[in-house]
């Protein structure tokens, strides 16, 4: 033991480096506390020797910050469970190497193990291990976890140590140039190194191999400037023969203009003088048609007759007449056929003319595209290319299919090999996993038999006790003997001591007092009280008080010198107990019982549900389905917590305004403010703040039902994995109902008096109490079960999808076993699971006994039953329980009618009664005056 306030800081150093070395014999010796604890690596040491950190195997040696990190966030849920504060600057300061930080939390971590190794029994009776000098210290929770926070808290803790540290990449890169600084120095160590171990010789042969080189580079570029200069004459050679080229062409083009000039020039110089010679011809042949014919002798002049020569004359001019009007007509024709025939030749002329020169364009277009389209040298070697090209690509297409064929076949065989190494992981990991269900069933007998050890260690340390003080009280006998001067046994009563001495000695052995101690008196005179001596008033009186309360019930030694009469129950009357009765009621009148307090005006619903059960049970599946079936709000009191959290945190912001006093809101943020201020001191969410954030929630659903329109109403509430605890389940029943099972139930025997015995005490008889909730569903699984749901659970990395080794293995042709990987899960970590459902059964313990009261509780293995299986029987007891209401019902509204028809049957007889004394006190009347 040190005191941590009275040694100066080397001093503590000293001793912790001591305790550390010399009595836990650290893996490495510790010489430098701040330097050594930096990376947390010995913390998570410290914590396995002594049974509270069973995940030590993955902490990392390692500087860097990753590995720090990684460490300090495995210790953070141990220390907090041990209830040691540690948050992200304890963390931080830890790790840039704040000696006052490293030794207060390692002077802390060693006074909370001498507690648990002073006031707890171990895990084990076997002492600390040798091999590994882990210590048996119990690491079972006090109470249950509650997940959400504890993962948000934890996720907290990591972000903020995080954002202190510095950044991982800045230390990857001055790690990656250290590697490149290493190879810097070491080739100029080998440069040096050369240097001096090198020769003339050396130096001459590299020498000639530099002028080597040297003779090689300016051969090269020799070489490389004839190649350059002979490709620049062939270029200057190629422009040349283009540009001759161009000009053979331009002189081409001309003389083949010239001639197509000469040869329409001379087609047209023949067609103008065939032409010519043509209209010659034409104009020959019709000189002669028109030259007149020859004048016959008309046969009518005879012989100088002057009548025969008018006749004649008359005649003649009629004939030339005639003559002359066919002439005029052929005239005409031959006018009009001569019209026809020019216009017959120009149209002729036209069309060869057009003829010649459609022909000669042509023929000038063929030539200039047989010009153009005219292939050049490069032109044809690249069309070879081409082909060149074209067949290559034909083969490597080819080729590539048969690649692509092989490939396939090839990829099949391997396909079928990966399926077959990837299926043998899944096997592997179902070994693994029936290897990790041992171990936490071997964990949770450890745990068991550290719980059993510690409640035989508690009754032996009392029956130890009791039997000491017997020992004791029968030492004290034999010394008042010896003062007594041997006092005999009294053997009609069989006391070992006189019966005032020996009641005097019993009544201050039965209310834990010091004994009396005894010296021989000077003289003969030994008188009990007067010459043996008491350690204290306070003993005389607790005897004295004692012997008061025996006197007034006449018992104890007082039995054997009370008168007693015949016992009440042989006499025929109680008259013997009226005395007491009176007093009683006297008492009762005079100062009745309190009113019980107003029960609390909660919300009601047609259906009120609570699910509780171990992990891994279903819970928050079978609320969901129960929610869609039956219109149902569900009720999840670690959101609840979150979330009045986080609005009591903006209120105090000023992000969020402060809502008024007297509503709900403002409620809620009391909840979220009491239940942070818990927090913040390290502590935890005391069972009455989740109470109140349950009770909260259904105040919400109340208004939520106001707000909402009858279609989206909901017609009740359920409790996703809450009460936890039988605490729990009390604080709810009495923050809905107000029944207090824990409260002192008043009983008129309760007033009764010591001087005059009462009647017999008579309880009322067992009813049923209406609970505030109508259904309580305990989901139960047997451990393996629950071992099996959660250490069974698969997640692919890559694509998100979540299997299970049992229930939902992967497809077998899915190439994915390989990489499945254990997902995270902060409240139900894999190393506490057995811890924790032991916790939750023993925190359930008399839970049954609490429910019988209300006659709600309905216990629904799930052991081999499916999701399906499981909503049919919760749904099965929902479905008796609306029978069961509408039943009841129906029974209040018959005696409702019942009692209305009784009332109304009263009421017609009472009228009717009336009417009669009406009508009888009429006719009296009547009689009267008619007398």
């Amino acid at each position: 033991r040190f005191p941590f306030h009275t040694t100066s800081p080397s001093d503590m150093a000293e001793l912790l480096m001591s305790w550390l070395n010399d009595e836990l014999k650290m893996s490495k010796r510790v010489t430098n506390l701040d330097a050594d604890f930096a990376n947390g690596y010995l913390f998570g040491e410290i914590l396995f020797k002594h049974n509270q950190q069973a995940d030590f195997g993955q902490f990392n040696k390692k500087q860097t910050p990753d590995a720090k990190i990684q460490n300090f966030c495995m210790i953070e849920p141990t220390l907090k469970r041990l209830n040691i504060k540690f948050d992200a600057k304890v963390a931080y300061g830890i790790m840039q190497s704040d000696q006052s930080k490293t030794s207060k939390l390692v002077y802390q971590l060693k006074m909370c193990f001498d507690r648990l190794e002073k006031f707890s029994a171990p895990t084990s009776i076997r002492g600390t291990d040798e091999t590994s000098g882990k210590k048996p210290l119990p690491n079972i929770p006090v109470r249950p976890s509650h997940s959400k926070f504890n993962e948000k808290s934890h996720a907290m803790f990591d972000k903020s140590i995080r954002q202190m540290i510095e950044g991982g990449n800045n230390v990857m890169m001055d790690s990656q140039l250290k590697r490149f600084k290493d190879e810097e120095e070491k080739q100029m160590r080998d440069l040096e190194q050369f240097k001096h171990d090198t020769n003339a010789a050396a130096v001459q042969k590299i020498i000639d191999i530099k002028a080597q080189r040297m003779s090689q580079k300016k051969e090269a570029d020799s070489h490389k400037n004839a190649k350059n200069q002979e490709n620049l004459e062939t270029w200057e050679r190629n422009q040349a023969l283009a540009k001759e080229r161009k000009n053979v062409k331009k002189r081409v083009e001309k003389k083949l203009q010239a001639k197509k000039e000469e040869y329409q020039s001379g087609n047209k110089m023949s067609d103008k003088a065939s032409v010519v010679d043509q209209i010659r011809d034409f104009e020959h042949r019709l000189s002669r048609m028109d030259k007149p014919p020859p004048v016959a002798a008309s046969s009518r002049v005879s012989n100088n007759d002057p009548n025969a020569l008018v006749s004649d004359k008359r005649g003649m001019e009629k004939d030339v007449a005639n003559q002359m009007k066919t002439i005029s007509t052929r005239k005409k024709l031959t006018e009009e056929k001569s019209l026809a025939r020019e216009k017959r030749r120009r149209r002729f002329i036209k069309q060869q003319e057009e003829a010649q020169i459609e022909g000669y364009n042509e023929l000038g277009t063929e030539m200039i595209r047989e010009q153009l389209t005219r292939l050049t040298v490069q032109e044809n070697s690249t069309s070879a290319d081409i082909k060149t090209i074209s067949k290559h690509t034909l083969m490597a297409t080819e080729n590539r299919a048969f690649r692509l064929a092989q490939y396939k076949a090839r990829s099949e065989v391997d396909t079928e090999v990966a399926l077959s190494r990837d299926n043998s992981f899944l096997d592997s990991s179902k070994v693994t996993l029936n290897a990790e269900i041992a171990a936490q069933h071997v964990r949770l007998t450890a745990a068991k038999t550290a719980s059993d050890c510690t409640s035989t260690k508690r009754s032996t340390m009392l029956a130890e006790d009791t039997l000491s003080s017997l020992i004791d009280l029968a030492l004290t006998v034999a010394d008042y003997r010896e003062y007594a001067k041997h006092y005999e046994y009294n053997y009609a009563d069989e006391d070992p001591a006189p019966l005032e001495v020996w009641s005097d000695l019993k009544r201050a052995y039965t209310n834990v007092q010091v004994l009396p101690t005894f010296t021989a008196p000077t003289g003969d005179a030994r008188v009990w009280g007067v010459t043996s001596t008491s350690p204290s008033d306070s003993v005389a009186e607790v005897i004295d008080s004692t012997e008061y309360q025996e006197y007034i019930g006449s018992g104890g030694m007082w039995d054997k010198f009370v008168y007693k009469l015949p016992s009440p129950e042989v006499e025929a009357d109680s008259s013997a107990t009226a005395l007491g009765d009176t007093v009683i009621s006297t008492s009762l009148t005079a100062n009745p019982f309190p009113e019980p307090e107003p029960a609390p005006v909660i919300p009601n619903f047609p259906l009120k549900i609570a699910l509780c059960g171990v992990s891994f049970s279903g819970k928050t599946e079978q609320a969901s389905r129960l929610s869609e079936r039956y219109a149902l709000k569900v009720i999840s009191v670690d959101d609840e917590l979150s979330t009045a959290c986080d609005f009591s945190s903006q209120v105090q912001l000023g992000s969020v305004e402060e809502p008024a006093p007297d509503t709900l809101s403002y409620e809620f943020l009391l909840i979220g403010r009491e239940a942070n201020a818990a927090l913040v001191l390290g502590g935890e969410v005391s069972d009455s703040i989740y109470t109140s954030l349950a009770v909260a929630a259904i105040k919400r659903l109340a208004e939520e039902n106001k707000a909402a329109g009858e279609d989206e109403e909901f017609l009740g509430w359920i409790c996703e994995d809450f009460p936890q605890t039988t605490k729990q389940a009390i604080l709810f029943e009495k923050a809905l109902t107000g029944y207090d099972a824990e409260a002192w139930v008043d009983h008129p025997h309760d007033r009764k008096s010591e001087l005059a015995a009462p009647g017999a005490r008579v309880d009322p008889p067992f009813t049923v109490i209406k609970s505030g909730v109508d259904l309580v569903f305990n989901l139960k699984n047997e451990i393996d079960t629950t071992l099996k749901r959660s250490l069974g659970r698969r997640l692919d990395p890559v694509t998100g999808e979540r299997y299970h080794l049992e229930t939902a293995r992967p497809p077998f042709d899915l190439i994915c076993k390989e990489r499945l990987v254990e997902p995270e899960d902060g409240a139900n970590a894999s190393d506490n699971l057995s811890l924790q459902v032991l916790t939750h059964v023993k925190g359930m313990e008399g839970g049954e006994e609490f429910f019988a009261k209300f006659d709600n509780l309905k216990t629904v293995g799930t052991d081999g039953l499916t999701t399906e299986g499981v909503f049919a029987v919760i749904s099965k007891h929902i479905d008796v329980f609306f029978a069961a209401e509408n039943e009841r019902a129906a029974l209040v509204a018959e005696e409702k009618a019942l009692r209305v028809a009784e009332e109304e049957s009263l009421r017609v007889a009472e009228e009717e009664a009336k009417r009669i004394a009406e009508e009888k006190a009429a006719m009296k009347e009547e009689d009267g005056e008619g007398e």
